[in-house]
């Protein structure tokens, strides 16, 4: 604190100094102000007069800079509120720096203290933004110091991530669990629903065999073999059943033929060859045989 000039006021309002000479005028006889650095050395000292003016003067030509302000006082609880009022006008005009006052009967001490990680400014009465990383920001002016986080241009942290990004200047991408691989900026949660899984919005379990897309909430094709298919984009994903191009399977198979990729042929007991391309039972009756669609009694 170089060439600092402090005033220290015994008294904050008209209302104040009425009410301290009800009291009596010797407030402070008993006052002595220290500033130390860092290494808590003693940079200065000011000892209280005998009879307490309104303002003092706190003079200090001293280069290194102040950590704390201790006041020690000598007499009744009015000294020591007092006293401890007059510290905290000091420490109110210290940007980046918190009052941390400690009580213990005489001395109280006024403290000047940093500034916790996501605090900032005028006696750390500001919150460093959520778009900070780890909401860390400057003590002092309250600019991202760590990165931004669901936004991409530190220190201003204004612009925020893609749709599929997230986090530490939108370096991690959502995860493609995640509908529409669309997450929160900040925490990369889905924010809008699961795909191929069922339980937004952490998404870690998994759709069942015949079930996809958002929240698992579509079922599979049954052209898809086994009726199983791709979780995240319902196609077949173990062959075509009735059908024959994997893994779209939208081309039918031909009437004589069904089954897996439609590799297998309908029985000579179902007339015209023809049978289910699903199942393969005979789907216009039997040929030779009685018992349609099994066709298995002989006429």
């Amino acid at each position: 604190m170089s060439d600092t000039v402090k005033k220290l006021s015994t008294c904050d309002s008209d209302k104040e100094r009425g009410s301290e000479k009800k009291r009596g005028e010797n407030k402070l006889a008993s006052f002595i102000l220290e500033i130390l650095d860092s290494s808590n050395h003693i940079l200065w000292t000011q000892y209280g007069p005998a009879n307490a003016s309104d303002i003092y003067n706190i003079n200090t030509m001293q280069q290194k800079s102040v950590k704390s302000i201790v006041i020690s006082v000598h007499g009744d609880l009015d000294v020591q509120v007092y006293a401890l009022k007059n510290a905290l006008v000091i420490a109110r005009r210290t940007q980046g720096f918190a009052t941390n006052v400690m009580a213990k009967g005489i001395p109280l001490h006024a403290m000047l203290v940093e500034c916790l990680q996501s605090t900032w400014g005028l006696n750390c009465s500001s919150n460093c933004s959520i778009n900070c990383f780890n909401q860390s920001c400057d003590k002092y002016s309250g600019i991202c110091n760590e990165g931004c986080n669901g936004y991409v241009n530190p220190p201003l942290c204004t612009t925020e991530c893609l749709q599929s990004t997230w986090g530490l200047n939108c370096s991690s991408n959502c995860s493609i669990n995640c509908f529409n691989q669309s997450c929160d900026k900040y925490s990369g949660i889905c924010n809008e629903g699961c795909n191929g899984y069922v339980n937004p919005p952490l998404c870690t379990t998994e759709c069942l065999q015949s079930t996809w897309g958002l929240n698992c909430s579509s079922n599979c094709s049954i052209n898809c073999f086994n009726q199983s298919c791709d979780k995240y984009s319902g196609i077949c994903n173990e062959g075509c059943n009735g059908y024959v191009n994997p893994p779209l399977c939208t081309t039918e198979c031909l009437q004589s033929t069904w089954g897996l990729n439609c590799s297998s042929n309908c029985s000579i007991n179902c007339f015209n060859q023809s049978c289910d391309k699903y199942s393969g039972i005979c789907n216009e009756g039997c040929n030779g045989y009685v018992n349609p669609p099994l066709c298995t009694t002989d006429v």
